[in-house]
């Protein structure tokens, strides 16, 4: 089982070699989105989910993990309504990272 910060990595690693710039990326931290990265002129915003906690090393319940997986839902749905209004959402897309 994988925490959060294990799927940040990975999912930074995975972007860079389909060819993606990392513009950010936040690790041990609880609010914004995990990662920035363009591709072409378009930016993407990841939000990464892990499935144990690395404090403890223990699995998270599965009522934790779909509360956690609907939060990282609504803040994409609430960052892709702020680029419609900005008018950038020719350029912005978001992306859950969350392992099975």
């Amino acid at each position: 089982m994988l925490t959060e910060n294990d799927v940040v990595i990975i999912m930074c690693e995975w972007l860079q070699g389909n060819g993606y710039k990392i513009i950010a990326h936040k690790l041990d931290t609880s609010s914004g989105h995990d990662i920035e990265a363009q591709l072409n002129g378009r930016t993407i915003y990841v939000e990464c989910k892990g499935g144990k906690s690395k404090r403890t090393g223990r699995s998270f319940s599965p009522d934790y993990q779909w509360r956690a997986a609907a939060g990282a839902l609504f803040n994409q749905i609430r960052l892709r309504e702020k680029s419609i209004r900005t008018k950038s959402e020719s350029r912005c897309r978001t992306v859950s990272g969350i392992p099975n």
